[in-house]
């Protein structure tokens, strides 16, 4: 195969967020302005984002991967990315790949990011002509390693997160499982396959910071969000961006540096929202999770409101207070920020199924 130019193509997949089964069951939880978490029972007095699907006799993150590979419609031999903050799961357990990734299934841990850092992967692959599909299967779970790390870094809330608001003070975790199979447009047509959406810009950079904190001024990133416009405008004709799902964890220094670079990069018009305040941190899955919103959010042409945000940061009026339409024809751009200073920007634009 050789390099092309064409459009990449969302062309199946699905989610298991705390709201349960299914992209539009999350969507419809948003909408309607509702909160998965719940609140622990136990001493941290913390709040999180539990999938009651998995029964708690299971360990939870091999059951979230075994969940999703269930549904996960690859076929033997075709390209396949794990995401997830754990490491490397049983890779017995799952099928070997041809190229791009060798013999092996590749596990992106990048941290919070790892979602958007397989999509650029993915999309870098199929633009160089190495394959023509690659699987992406993200999940992350809820264990007392986890709670209790973000808890000695004092980024755990006191109750449900509030992403943006002023008086925030932490985020809450969430569980996760989501899946993506993304092509080349040619090979999706071909092959028959509903394309959700299309991938038409993606950029990753590392601020080199700090091992937890982001940049105070969003430089990583500003630096991933112009990379991802700038290909964007390369590879198609150029579109504004008429929402911003961004990360949002809910965290002071992560919010504060993502409206930064909202001012810097969009439209003051442009809508802010995240999802955290509803189904928590899911982190590695969380990119995943995000992309697809941001399709829905452009198939339905509205956002939703920004679950536990009631007074914005700065008074900022980008941040969604309640849903909000957006047309349909423009770009969505989603961002993750992950420790080590990892940054990536996506740009997606809406497709036909």
């Amino acid at each position: 195969m050789s390099a092309t130019t064409e459009r990449i193509a969302i062309a199946g997949g699905e989610l298991l967020t705390p709201f349960g089964y299914g992209m539009e069951t999350c969507w419809q939880g948003l909408l309607q302005g509702e909160c998965a978490l719940s609140h622990a029972t136990s001493d941290t007095d913390s709040w999180f984002g539990r999938i009651a699907e998995i029964k708690e006799t299971e360990r939870r993150f091999d059951a979230l991967l075994a969940y999703g590979q269930e549904r996960l419609r690859a076929k033997s031999g075709e390209p396949l990315l794990i995401c997830s903050t754990v490491g490397n799961p049983p890779a017995q357990a799952y099928p070997k790949c041809d190229r791009p990734f060798g013999d092996v299934t590749p596990v992106i841990s990048a941290a919070c990011a790892s979602s958007g850092v397989a999509l650029c992967i993915a999309a870098d692959s199929l633009c160089a002509g190495y394959t023509e599909i690659v699987h992406i299967l993200a999940a992350d779970a809820l264990s007392e390693f986890v709670s209790s790390g973000f808890a000695s870094l004092g980024a755990v809330g006191s109750g449900p997160a509030k992403p943006f608001d002023k008086n925030r003070d932490g985020l809450s975790l969430g569980e996760a499982c989501a899946w993506m199979t993304v092509t080349t447009e040619s090979y999706a047509r071909a092959n028959h396959l509903p394309i959700s959406g299309y991938l038409v810009g993606w950029g990753q950079r590392n601020d080199a910071h700090h091992l937890t904190a982001p940049h105070r001024e969003a430089r990583g990133l500003i630096a991933a969000i112009h990379a991802a416009v700038e290909q964007a405008n390369h590879r198609s004709s150029p579109k504004h961006i008429v929402t911003f799902c961004a990360h949002g964890t809910g965290t002071r220094y992560n919010d504060t540096m993502e409206l930064l670079a909202a001012r810097s990069c969009c439209d003051p018009s442009v809508p802010i929202w995240s999802v955290k305040g509803a189904i928590g941190h899911t982190l590695a899955a969380c990119g995943l999770v995000e992309a697809w919103l941001c399709l829905l959010a452009l198939r339905d042409g509205i956002v939703p409101q920004t679950v536990g945000c009631h007074e914005p940061e700065n008074d900022s009026r980008q941040v969604t207070l309640s849903n909000t339409t957006i047309p349909q024809n423009g770009r969505a751009l989603s961002t993750n920020s992950g420790f080590g200073g990892i940054n990536t920007a996506l740009l997606f634009e809406r497709g036909e199924a």
